[in-house]
């Protein structure tokens, strides 16, 4: 690999071939922002991990050691963390090559609010009523043949969850990882989907409860991982998907500020890729950084994702006392997220070794979102295959239709601004009769009345679903 030694920032460029000019002094006096850059990288030595993309060679500055992850990018460039200082970062720029801060992501803390009225046995108030409606319809509209994957900080062992679940953790090597999860949170999440134990006999019942189940750990024992992690766990969570043949989402209950637009952002383009090649259904947490506007991060800013918010039910059947949470991020004025919201107050979902425990946050609506899309989109497979459906759903995944329907049928509340609900609180069952009307065939039973925008007369708009 070359000398291990680190060398100063001037060297980087001057080492390449063609890269003389990289350290050439300009004929022209350079901007005083440009001088103070250049001298803050100077005298700041300090390594920080980037991603670096293109050919690993470039990078002959650094010990083998300090690769630490590689994988490939959306548009097929092979990637590289290093360790670099920022001076050596902005050589590499300088020369055309693309650098990316490998910055840090977390599992949103989880909010210490509650309803009132909280009861402890309550699992997903509406949620699951809703999603019930759609389970009765057969095995598939329960996710039989789909696949969700949680992309999280693992899946722990549980008599509620499926009993063979694929695993992967991006940090070994092996080839088959044991489940583990010691931060609970992606257990919680999967829990919310899948689940298939009985509520009367407090098991928890999850919104696919037929589905089957794999997890990507990208976050750490400390809830903590980095962008080039994440990067790898979406590749990952890709190969999963391919070996499948049914309806397939993601859920990716974390989060960072956005340092870049969608348009320039690593994560938007890898899994706005997944989704326009592969049909891959992302759900994403908005964030729990509101009620401030601007509080949406990464990955929740992804255009073709359903970034869910998180509403706060208050455990009464009525929707006019429905509020959004106050800890869940809103958009900047007029902004195009979150998607729509779910609940995401004092959900009771699995933890690892058979437990049992209630949380809040958007990492807790995204995956009842992810879930009941999951029985919905296997559910529409199945007609399609039948010839019931003209078109299969995972194409209306590809172009963003799909989203755009389950958006479109949502409960949204005149008074609450679109950049702090999206497009209103999620019903899944009016998003079914909105296929059927749109791409049922002459084979497809009626749907039952659809009411545009999910805005139901006043008479009964206190009714739950």
């Amino acid at each position: 690999m070359g000398d291990p030694t680190v060398r100063p920032a001037q060297s980087i460029a001057a080492t390449a071939p063609g890269s003389t000019a990289a350290v050439t002094a300009p004929a022209t006096p350079a901007p005083a922002t440009s001088i103070i850059r250049r001298f803050t990288d100077l005298i700041d030595l300090r390594q920080r991990s980037y991603i670096v993309f293109g050919d690993p060679g470039v990078m002959e500055l650094q010990a083998p050691k300090a690769f630490t992850m590689r994988g490939t990018s959306p548009t097929g460039e092979a990637w590289t963390t290093a360790l670099l200082t920022s001076g050596q970062a902005r050589a590499l720029q300088e020369r055309g090559v693309r650098v990316v801060e490998d910055i840090e992501f977390s599992v949103p803390q989880p909010p210490m609010e509650s309803s009132e009225d909280f009861e402890a046995d309550n699992i997903f108030g509406r949620d699951i009523h809703q999603v019930t409606q759609l389970n009765a319809m057969g095995p598939a509209f329960e996710g039989e043949g789909g696949l969700f994957i949680t992309v999280d900080t693992g899946v722990g062992r549980h008599r509620d969850l499926p009993a063979t679940v694929r695993f992967d953790n991006v940090y070994t090597e092996a080839p088959e990882d044991p489940q583990a999860d010691a931060r609970s949170h992606g257990t919680h999440v999967s829990g919310s989907a899948v689940a298939r134990g009985n509520p009367d006999t407090g098991g928890t019942r999850g919104m696919a409860p037929r589905a089957s189940l794999a997890g990507v750990q990208v976050l750490q024992d400390n809830g903590r991982g980095n962008l080039s992690a994440i990067l790898r766990g979406i590749e990952r969570a890709v190969e999963f998907a391919r070996e499948h043949d049914g309806f397939v989402v993601v859920n990716m209950s974390l989060g960072a500020n956005a340092r870049q637009d969608a348009a320039n952002d690593p994560m938007v383009q890898a899994i706005e890729r997944a989704t326009r090649e592969h049909g891959i259904l992302f759900t994403i947490s908005a964030g729990n950084r509101g009620p401030g506007l601007g509080t949406v991060g990464t990955p929740g800013i992804t255009p073709n994702a359903i970034t869910v918010g998180a509403m706060d039910h208050r455990n009464t059947p009525a929707t006019n006392d429905d509020v959004v949470a106050r800890f869940s991020s809103r958009d900047r004025e007029g902004g195009p997220k979150p998607t729509l919201t779910a609940r995401g107050v004092n959900v009771r979902s699995t933890l690892p070794n058979d437990g049992y425990g209630s949380m809040s946050g958007t990492s807790m609506a995204s995956p009842i979102a992810g879930g009941a899309t999951l029985a919905l989109g296997q559910g529409l497979l199945a007609m399609y295959r039948r010839g019931e459906l003209r078109v299969d759903p995972r194409e209306l995944v590809k172009t963003g239709e799909f989203q755009r329907i389950v958006a479109e049928a949502s409960l949204d509340n005149p008074a609450v601004a679109s950049n702090h609900e999206g497009a209103g609180d999620l019903r899944i069952m009016a998003a079914y009769r909105l296929f059927v009307q749109r791409f049922g065939t002459a084979t497809t039973a009626g749907p039952a009345p659809y009411v545009p925008n999910g805005r139901l007369p006043q008479a009964s708009y206190r009714t739950p679903f």
